[in-house]
Order: structure tokens, then sequence, then C-alpha cells
């Protein structure tokens, strides 16, 4: 009876700390000290439906990429600096005409033939990447010495791919939802509004509401909605002689998990889904506008504690 009793005292007890946890005021500000790592995999999705002259030219893919960061400096002030190393590249893509492409920089046997392959001269390399105190990306070094290496074994339509997933733009875009997610201190029910440019094969304007919707376990629980938009106006894309434009607009949904201990994101989902008009000119049919809805989602999931 009596270890009962103490049992019951002792699960009311924590009871109670987790209660003052959830009601402890939250922070956005990052929690790092010199030589912290930790790793996390990043995957790029992609699902554009297109049809042309009720030819069906949708593609399917997805690219994976495993960082590893290390904490190098921290200024009195909090700003702190990392060193981040590509560990890993995955691609995997479904094309018309083309069937599928697949790449795994860890398949040491299987990528000899794949157009991909160039990928593999990004693993490995290390580029910097600066924050303040509040894990806003401030500076972001090193990536257009690693694209430089990239060029060479792509075609010209490659190129620009590589370019808008490696690039200093693309990749500042791709970890911005790592860090810096919280705004000032909210409590549960409290909103902040951000409006940022998404640099990538698409470039989009994104204006986002993020929500703290829960607190548990010692992470927060984000929803994030908001509209994600094409500058009809933004000079095209090249491909093989063609110039690709897009007027698409449309919502977006995901959920962010972040650490309280830390500020880092656990994991992170967000997609923007957008419908509307693509125009192509100097086709072989002559230009051409189509219908087009594509899912561009970014998701990231922190490996190990």
């Amino acid at each position: 009876m009596k270890n009962l009793i103490k049992l019951s005292l002792f699960a009311l007890v924590l009871a109670i700390i987790g209660a003052c946890n959830s009601t402890k005021q939250l922070s956005s500000a990052m929690k790092v000290s010199k030589d912290d790592t930790f790793n996390y995999e990043v995957t790029q999705h992609s699902n554009m439906s297109i049809k042309i002259m009720g030819q069906d030219m949708s593609t399917v893919g997805k690219q994976s990429t495993n960082y590893a960061f290390k904490v190098t400096e921290v200024a009195s002030s909090g700003d702190f600096k990392t060193e981040v190393t590509i560990d890993r590249i995955t691609f995997d893509q479904d094309v018309p005409s083309m069937g599928k492409i697949k790449y795994d920089s860890a398949d040491k046997t299987g990528n000899k033939n794949s157009p991909m392959a160039s990928l593999g001269e990004a693993v490995g390399k290390k580029f910097n990447v600066s924050y303040t105190k509040n894990g806003e990306i401030t500076k972001t070094e090193g990536m257009q010495e690693i694209i430089g290496g990239l060029m060479k074994g792509f075609s010209q339509p490659g190129a620009e791919q590589v370019l808008s997933s490696f690039g200093t733009e693309g990749i500042t875009a791709t970890l911005k939802n790592l860090s810096g997610i919280i705004k000032g201190n909210p409590s549960i029910g409290s909103s902040w509004n951000t409006t940022t440019a998404a640099k990538g094969i698409i470039n989009m304007t994104l204006d986002q509401t993020y929500t703290l919707k829960e607190r548990k376990n010692g992470q927060a629980i984000i929803a994030v909605t908001g509209t994600a938009k094409t500058d009809p106006n933004e000079e095209g894309l090249e491909f093989q002689g063609m110039e690709i434009s897009y007027n698409l607009t449309g919502p977006i949904s995901g959920t962010i998990i972040v650490d309280e201990a830390t500020g880092w994101a656990v994991s992170s989902d967000v997609t923007p889904n957008l419908s509307g008009k693509m125009t192509v000119k100097g086709s072989p049919l002559g230009d051409m506008n189509v219908n087009a809805n594509v899912k561009l989602g970014l998701s990231a999931v922190r490996l190990g504690k």
C-alpha cells in the first residue's frame, strides 16, 4: 500500500513538472555550444502535373541530402557559425519519355551509368553557415566552389537543377526550416508571419503563418499555413532552347516540430500546392500555355539525438 501511494505521488510530481514546463515561456533564442554536432536528412519533393496537347508530361520525384553540422564558433552575442558536411545524396525521379532516373551516393557499384552520377562530387564537401542568436541564417559560404565541381558533369538543364538545389540561395532556402522558426516568446495559440523568397527550379514567394499549436515532451508543435506564388514577369527557365515561365499560386500547409531545449527542428514538413498556367516559348510546336499543378514539398528530419 505504501509503495502504491509513493508511486502515485511520484506520478503526480511528474505531471506537475510537465505542466510547469509546458507553461514556461517559450524562447526564440537558440541554445548552442561550440563543437555541438547534429545531422539532418533534407528531402525536396516535386510533383508536377502537366498535359500538353493531351499528352501527359507529369513528373514525380525527390532528392534527399544528408547534412552533418558542427558548431565552430559561438560569439558573446549568441550569434554562431557552423561547418556543414554533405554526407549523402539520393535522387529518384520519373521523367516522361525517359522513365525512372535514380542515384544514391552510398551505392558504390550501381551508380556508374546514372545521368546524376556527378552529384557524388559534392559528397564529403564542406560549407559554412552563419546564424544570429535566434537561428536566422545571415551568410552561407563555400557552396559556389562545390557547384563548380558539379557543373562539369551536367548538360545545361541538369546544371540548372543542380544550381537551384545546391547553389548559395537554394541551400539557404533549404536550411531555413531547421532553425529560427520561433519568433518572440509565443504562447499556445499565438501566430507570427514571415515572407520569404524560395529559390529553386521554380522561384516562389512564400507568405507563411506559423501557429504554436501544442507543447509536449519538450517539443513545440507548430502549424504552417499561407500562400505561395510565382512571379509571372520573372525571366523564364531555359530548357533545350525553350523558355518556360510560370504563373502559379496556391496554399501552403505543413508542420514543424522544434526541440525546445536547443531551438533546432526535430522535423519539418512544408508543402506549397500551386496551380495555374505554364508558358512555353520556342517549342517545336510553337508557343503555348498549359495548365499546371505543382507540389514542391520540403521535409527534414533530425537523425539520432
